[in-house]
């Protein structure tokens, strides 16, 4: 039986914490990058459940999130410099081929850390090939950054002043359910400042327009576009992936926390599929 490790990895813009699962009978592994404020936790809980031990993985809490890092720099929380972190990562497991499963902000993510693979792969000591993509409701357009726009636009003094009353007003706003108590003990675990920072990014991105143009040019694999059918026909984002003819995939029972809100479902598809890409 596989065991899950936990391990610090050090980086140039701080210290990863990440769980590392080494199954010796696959020559490929996955990594989850998880959205905003979420960590790695949730994998324990469902690493035996639902037979998740037939994979090797890697989880990682991105910078500011979970037990990693939590430095005072805006521009070492861009979607860019986590994947360069994600990418040395990589490389440090010796992981060649990955299959990447990207949840929310996770998405952008994962799109610069495919850029950086292709980017690189010639000048590292390691070559490493992607089989595949799960882009699990991740950031595409305006539209998908709702939220961290509402953040974004406070200034870092006004959101560090305001943010147990935001967190407050979220709750009222939310309801008091299990749910949005454990999201927002996430952010407020989180902080005020990487959240901000993070979200000044992520909404910079989101408004661009380019980020299913970008992932679109790195294209030599599969890749699936991932929502919860609660939220069919909510986001804009579900236009552009029709409009480009790219598969969708729709989990019952589940609205945004796809793996959280019907894990049962969701890695049963992810499985089936995962399995096609190798």
């Amino acid at each position: 039986m596989t065991t899950i490790n936990t391990i610090f990895f050090s980086t140039q813009f701080g210290d990863l914490e990440y769980y590392q699962v080494s199954n010796p009978d696959q020559d490929y592994g996955i990594i989850f990058i998880h959205g905003l404020a979420q960590n790695k936790e949730w994998f324990k809980a469902q690493y035996l459940e639902y037979n998740l031990n037939d994979y090797s993985w890697i989880v990682p809490d991105l910078l500011g999130h979970g037990k990693s890092d939590k430095p005072k720099q805006e521009h070492l929380y861009s979607m860019k410099n986590q994947a360069i972190m994600l990418h040395d990562l990589l490389i440090e497991v010796k992981m060649n081929h990955v299959v990447i499963i990207a949840h929310s902000m996770g998405g952008p993510i994962a799109i610069s850390l495919i850029e950086e693979i292709l980017n690189t792969q010639n000048q590292k000591s390691i070559n490493i090939e992607v089989l595949g993509l799960f882009y699990l409701e991740g950031n595409l357009d305006k539209g998908d950054a709702s939220f961290s726009s509402t953040i974004a636009r406070y200034s870092l003094d006004e959101f560090e002043t305001d943010f147990e009353s935001f967190l407050q007003d979220l709750v009222t706003k939310w309801g008091s359910s299990a749910e949005t108590q454990s999201y927002c003990y996430k952010l407020k675990s989180m902080g005020p400042y990487p959240l901000w920072a993070s979200c000044k990014d992520l909404v910079r991105l989101s408004n661009s327009n380019k980020l299913l143009p970008r992932l679109q040019k790195c294209l030599n694999f599969p890749v699936y576009f991932v929502f919860g059918e609660d939220n069919k026909g909510f986001y804009s984002s579900e236009v552009l992936i029709k409009e480009s003819k790219l598969p969708i995939i729709f989990i019952p029972k589940a609205g945004h926390g796809l793996h959280l809100g019907n894990p049962s479902d969701f890695w049963q598809i992810i499985k089936e599929l995962i399995s096609k890409m190798i």
